[in-house]
């Protein structure tokens, strides 16, 4: 080590930085080929983690520089020891492999034949979303003796009850909104008797192997529920607003595509108020959904696991939903869900509950350490421009020795969270993106919810906002400007401080110069998705290929290729013919479908691309039994 030292002019802090990156990311390679490997990789990671943050802990805190500094420098460490600590909890919950024929045992070997009740439950979506959730429903593939419909709700009376009976499934009223979901949940099971339940919200579209798929599960009497895997159909507004949607996961990807599959290895999912499917049986056995939760539905989750029943989780995708397409009404939702969750957390106690098991708890602590994330990120976005704004010290070390302790550190903790988030390239830099973009909202609505105990109300969650133009989001957009100020102001004042401070005050400066810049991006990218284009749809189009047949006024053909399709009309692509611009042909157009049959038509437009014909096409006159196929397909 001495030698390698002299040789290279390197201190042995240096060494010991070089050696462990080079360390951690040998293991993160292999760990992608071992179980073992893996288990080491997350191992040393964690004992980076605590490395450094014992470091901190003893030779960084801010004595020298009065007692605000070291106010502020405390508050600094105890944030990065709150996210070492959720990073234990999340590998004691992820700590085992998941075998992938894990539930190959459980499928089913013979025909469950039960009857099942499928709650729509109603917000603010128009009669033509509800309509599609409804057709989908009709359309699942299972014996229609056993299966009943029923649209749960309490505004637009007269519409809705036209819709139910126009497709002729029940109507469940209520005359009040009294406990929000949970209310309306529990006022459905009173007027139905099916054994078990499937819980849609009004915007979600179920697959026809959906049952199929899910009740099998049931021959364990002490299955309580199975949670089914988010989808959305439509962009999100940072996939939208930005397009560039095939680098943007969604936001919600790593809690529903790889946490609760961990969770279920120690029974542990958490219900998250729809695509569910629940025993009748085990609702009764917990009086159904308690009232106070409003709908929040960890208390039920953790009522039925209080009573020995177990969870499962499904990542197939069994259903789809409409996300919400403005970044103000994701914001509100989030918000909202936070504040109730952390709400029914105080209310509830859930270390109190004797009859879970340990890793259960340790899962619930998980999930509520979670909701306070964005306080983290506030204080990891506004630490860096301290100095130059206040002139006040939150680290007390040498700059270049800090970073030979915190770079393998962060290292370490973004190929964690890559591995943990299932290697996707820009699962790491998205899911900062996202944390900056809610962190100022989150952050006041934890600290309100935590410090101010009240009943919160369950406002309607707007899933649609068709605009015409371009709109700019003030309301989200105006934290995120001041952020971005701050930022700049901080720059600046690093560049008026630069030249008349000592090289280690200069060091010091850079590292929060380049950290502030880091946080800035991801504070500019919110702001531009602030930007809310327009929608011009009023489908979401799936993307599919099916040949079909294209027929024009007197009977001209054509074979053609369906490249996406929404239960408004497609788009096709065929060889280019001879006339194809000819518009007296486009009268009585017809399109065959092997899945489909015989659709009418119109030609909205034609254009070449790349010497062949793309057509768009609207539908006609598609009644409810055209739809109910429609939406078979789309599914």
């Amino acid at each position: 080590m001495g030698i390698l030292s002299e040789v290279l002019n390197l201190d042995i802090y240096s060494i010991i930085s070089i050696s462990a990156i080079i360390w951690i990311f040998i293991l993160y390679y292999l760990s992608k080929k071992s179980k073992n490997f893996k288990r080491i990789f997350i191992v040393s990671v964690m004992l980076f983690n605590i490395g450094y943050l014992i470091w901190r802990t003893l030779y960084t805190i801010p004595f020298s520089y009065g007692i605000v500094s070291f106010i502020l420098g405390i508050i600094l460490l105890t944030t990065e020891w709150m996210g070492f600590f959720r990073r234990i909890l999340l590998n004691l919950i992820n700590g085992n492999s998941i075998s992938s024929n894990k539930k190959d045992s459980t499928k089913k070997d013979s025909k469950f034949i039960s009857s099942v009740d499928i709650l729509i439950l109603a917000g603010d979506e128009s009669i033509r979303v509800l309509k599609k959730t409804i057709a989908a429903c009709l359309s699942i593939d299972y014996d229609k003796d056993l299966m009943n419909i029923y649209l749960c709700y309490n505004t637009n009376v007269e519409e809705r009850k036209a819709l139910c009976k126009e497709l002729s499934i029940h109507e469940l009223r209520r005359f009040n909104d009294k406990y929000g979901k949970a209310g309306t949940i529990n006022h459905a099971l009173i007027n139905s008797k099916g054994e078990f339940i499937l819980l849609l919200d009004g915007n979600m579209v179920p697959k026809a192997s959906i049952l199929e798929n899910t009740l099998h599960y049931f021959n364990d009497n002490k299955i309580g529920f199975v949670q089914i895997s988010k989808s959305f159909y439509n962009e999100n507004p940072f996939q939208y607003n930005l397009n560039i949607l095939s680098k943007i996961p969604n936001e919600e990807d790593y809690f529903f595509k790889n946490l609760q599959k961990h969770r279920e290895l120690h029974s542990g999912v958490i219900h998250e108020g729809s695509n569910s499917i629940f025993s009748r049986n085990a609702l009764k056995t917990i009086k159904n959904i308690p009232n106070e939760s409003m709908g929040e539905t960890v208390e039920v989750t953790m009522n039925l696991q209080s009573n020995g029943f177990k969870s499962i989780y499904t990542d197939e995708n069994l259903v789809s939903g409409l996300k919400p397409e403005r970044f103000i009404d994701m914001v509100k939702a989030r918000k909202q869900e936070y504040e109730v969750r952390i709400n029914n957390y105080r209310r509830i106690g859930f270390s109190k509950k004797s009859k879970l098991s340990f890793m259960q708890k340790i899962i619930y602590l998980e999930d509520y350490t979670s909701l306070f994330s964005g306080i983290a990120k506030l204080i990891y976005i506004i630490a860096p421009t301290i100095y130059a704004i206040f002139g006040l010290w939150i680290i007390e070390t040498e700059p270049l020795k800090f970073l030979k302790f915190w770079i393998p550190n962060f290292i370490a903790y973004a190929l964690w969270v890559k591995l943990a988030s299932g290697n996707k390239k820009t699962k790491f830099w998205w899911n900062h993106v996202y944390n900056v973009a809610f962190s100022p909202f989150l952050a006041l609505s934890a600290l309100k919810a935590f410090f101010i105990k009240k009943k919160y109300v369950v406002d309607k969650e707007k899933k649609v906002f068709p605009k015409t133009q371009i709109e700019f989001s003030w309301e989200v957009a105006i934290p995120h400007i001041v952020l971005l100020i701050i930022n700049i102001t901080a720059w600046i004042l690093f560049e008026v401080m630069y030249s008349n401070n000592s090289s280690i005050v200069k060091s010091y400066m850079i590292i929060n110069l380049i950290w502030s810049i880091y946080n800035a991006i991801a504070i500019f990218i919110t702001i531009l998705v602030c930007f809310e284009k327009p929608r011009f749809r009023n489908e979401e189009r799936v993307i599919t290929k099916e040949q079909v047949i294209l027929r024009l006024r007197y009977n001209e053909s054509h074979v053609c290729e369906i490249q996406d399709i929404s239960d408004g009309g497609c788009k096709i692509l065929c060889r280019k013919f001879q006339g194809y611009d000819d518009k007296s042909k486009w009268q009585n157009v017809r399109l065959f479908s092997e899945k489909l049959g015989n659709l009418e038509v119109e030609i909205v437009w034609v254009k070449e691309v790349e010497g062949k014909l793309q057509y768009g096409l609207r539908f006609l006159n598609i009644d409810n039994e055209m739809l109910i196929q429609l939406m078979k397909y789309l599914a």
